[in-house]
Parts: C-alpha cells; sequence; structure tokens
C-alpha cells in the first residue's frame, strides 16, 4: 500500500491545471515535503512518445483510448508508485477523470461502463486521494491560450465540446466523493492557494487515516 499521497488535478483546456499544479507543488516543498508534479499523459519516456501519437496523429477512437491507458500503466509503474510508496505527495496533471470525460466524448461507440473497466486494468488499484477539478467557462479557459480550433486534435475541437467537456467534468466530480471543484476563473495565485489548502487538509487526513 502506499505510504504517500496522490493529487490530481482535473479541467478542461484552459484551467490552468499545469500552472497551478506546479505552484502548489512550490508551495508543498516550502513546507519540507517531498513532492513529484507530473502530467498525463507523457509523465515517462515512452509516454512522450504516446503523447505525440496522441496529439497530432490521425487515429481511431479506440487506438486513442487504448494508449491513454498504456501511457496511464507506464506511468503509475515507471513513476508514481515508487514515488507513493517513498510517501511523497504525487500531484498529476489529469488522469482517470480526463478518460471518462474525453474519450466518453470522442469514443461515443464505447459505453461508459467499458471505459471504467479498462481504466480499473490500466491503474491497478491506483486511485487519488483527492481530486480538485479546475473549473472555468470554455469561453473563458480556451481563449486564455488562444487554443481554439488549432495546434492539436484536441484543441482544435469546437467550444461546444470544450461545454460539453465541462459538463461532464461536473458530473463527475459531483459523484466522486473525494473531488472537489474549484473556481479557476479567479487570478492563477488565488486558485493555486485554495489547491494547496485543499491539498494540506488532504494530507493531514490521510496520514490521520493511516496512523
Amino acid at each position: 500500500m502506499e505510504k504517500g499521497t496522490f493529487v490530481v488535478v482535473e479541467g478542461g483546456d484552459g484551467s490552468g491545471k499545469s500552472t497551478v499544479a506546479s505552484m502548489a507543488a512550490h508551495q508543498l516543498r516550502s513546507h519540507g515535503l517531498t513532492v513529484l508534479n507530473t502530467r498525463e499523459p507523457g509523465g515517462t519516456e515512452v509516454g512522450v512518445s504516446i503523447r505525440n501519437i496522441l496529439l497530432h496523429e490521425d487515429i481511431c477512437c479506440m487506438t486513442e483510448l487504448l494508449l491513454f491507458l498504456a501511457d496511464r500503466s507506464e506511468h503509475i509503474e515507471k513513476v508514481m508508485r515508487p514515488a507513493l510508496e517513498q510517501g511523497a505527495v504525487v500531484i498529476c496533471d489529469r488522469f482517470s477523470m480526463t478518460t471518462s470525460v474525453y474519450q466518453g466524448l470522442r469514443c461515443n461507440r464505447i459505453s461508459e461502463d467499458t471505459i471504467g473497466l479498462l481504466n480499473k486494468v490500466a491503474t491497478l488499484g491506483i486511485e487519488p486521494d483527492i481530486t480538485i477539478l479546475l473549473d472555468v467557462d470554455p469561453a473563458i479557459g480556451c481563449t486564455r491560450n488562444g487554443k481554439v480550433g488549432k495546434d492539436d486534435n484536441f484543441e482544435r475541437a469546437p467550444l461546444e465540446f470544450h461545454r460539453q467537456v465541462r459538463k461532464r467534468f461536473i458530473g463527475l466530480a459531483i459523484k466522486d466523493a473525494k473531488a472537489v471543484i474549484v473556481d479557476a476563473s479567479q487570478p492563477l495565485d488565488d486558485v493555486a492557494a485554495r489547491v494547496t489548502e485543499l491539498i494540506m487538509r488532504a494530507l493531514i487526513g490521510h496520514h490521520y487515516a493511516c496512523a
């Protein structure tokens, strides 16, 4: 059983996940904590290759789903599980909720139950201690970095797709007892402070439960 604390930061494009996760990791390290800040896809050398395929190649939806899960399996075994076993705080930018949301929309021929079952196989029992959903109106998020209609297979999706992404994220977060929704339309410093606070609370609860 892992000794560390597993934190996932989720959200749509332009929600500030990567920046906020990095800022929160910095704050936690300033308190003397060992923190691994990583991402999916692309948290390993193999994952970088998978990420490039996912973002830029024309592949079918089942291949896309299986590649995301292959990246996750490699990421867990090579990076996250060892860090958790050493007692680190692992902050991951995207995890299984993203797969349920994006592949649930993009691979509508595949049932949610099938996606959930395949994800359980890939994660091998690793679940977040807390999932933090950064929620922002896609009209704001997608324009922060000018990401609508260009760059990669996901960023070029139309605004309506991103609205559906937001709706699904919120629906899943509401059902998840370990998920917290954070208003990501606020200044990034404020969002990062809130996220850091939530992680600190999770640390206290997690270690208390394991005592």
